[in-house]
């Protein structure tokens, strides 16, 4: 199966409350290391957040802040930065 389709099967079993990751893999029938790649990827896309051992979906809010706050230029500092999912203002 293609890396897409993985993570196309996976995001689409991420309820809003989040699910395990060991939950995922069992849904799946993937082991645990290919559920941790894919989330991997999908964290990178900005699609959902992995803290732990729980794998949440973004909101489109909260896609879209993000996204805003990663493509922004180098020299634009706007003061805030996000640092392991968390919102933190610059000193």
């Amino acid at each position: 199966m293609r890396d897409e389709d993985i993570d196309w099967k996976i995001y689409h079993l991420i309820p809003d409350e989040g699910r395990a990751i060991s939950e995922l893999a069992e849904q799946t029938c993937l082991d645990e290391e290919a559920v941790r790649a894919s989330l991997s990827r999908l964290e990178k896309s900005r699609l959902v957040m992995v803290r732990g051992d729980r794998a949440c979906p973004l909101s489109i809010t909260d896609f879209i802040f993000a996204s805003q706050i990663a493509n922004a230029p180098a020299d634009d500092d706007c003061g805030i930065y996000i640092e392991n999912g968390v919102i933190k203002v610059r000193k």
